[in-house]
């Protein structure tokens, strides 16, 4: 009767045991996954650097090509104009060339304002991934924390069981 007694007690603690391990290795896969996550924000907001800066780049070229073919535009406008015999200094002839540079003008402009969404679109992107790097920190380090938590707690109500079990054989 006594090794009866004391198989209750020795099932429990040993199921206790079993319980804080699976709880330990589960906050344990929580936190691994949380850091992986973590460093592949952190690697994306780096990547999302280097994105803004090549938008910055292909803005300034767009905007340079679109300065060059207008001046190109408005250099075969004054040569055609001038072939004909006609005044470039006013009139529909000058019209015509200001005209021409006041659009190339906009047309910059905007190639300007779209790198500019651009940018801003890439910066807001960063520093989503930053913010969720830091969440996912914050993960990592409360699934540690609860891990601990949880196997104290079913560590104790392990000991709880026990000390019924032994109790009520008494």
């Amino acid at each position: 009767m006594c090794s009866v007694g004391l198989i209750a007690p020795a099932l429990s603690v040993v199921g206790t045991a079993f319980s804080v391990l699976g709880g330990a290795r589960q906050a344990s896969a929580e936190r691994a996954n949380a850091e992986y996550q973590r460093q592949v924000s952190l690697d994306n907001a780096a990547l999302t650097t280097l994105e803004k800066r090549d938008a910055r780049e292909r803005g300034a070229d767009r905007e340079q090509q679109i300065y060059e073919d207008g001046a190109r535009i408005v250099a075969d406008t004054r040569g055609a104009l001038a072939a004909n015999n006609m005044d470039l200094t006013f009139g529909s002839p000058l019209d015509t060339i200001l005209n021409t540079t006041v659009a190339i003008q906009e047309d910059a402009a905007r190639a300007r304002r779209n790198t500019d969404k651009e940018v801003y679109d890439l910066e807001v992107q960063r520093r989503n991934l930053l913010n969720n790097a830091n969440v996912q920190g914050a993960t990592a380090k409360n699934a540690r924390t609860g891990g601990f938590i949880a196997g104290v707690g079913t560590a104790l109500k392990g000991a709880a069981n026990v000390y019924r079990s032994r109790v009520s054989l008494e």
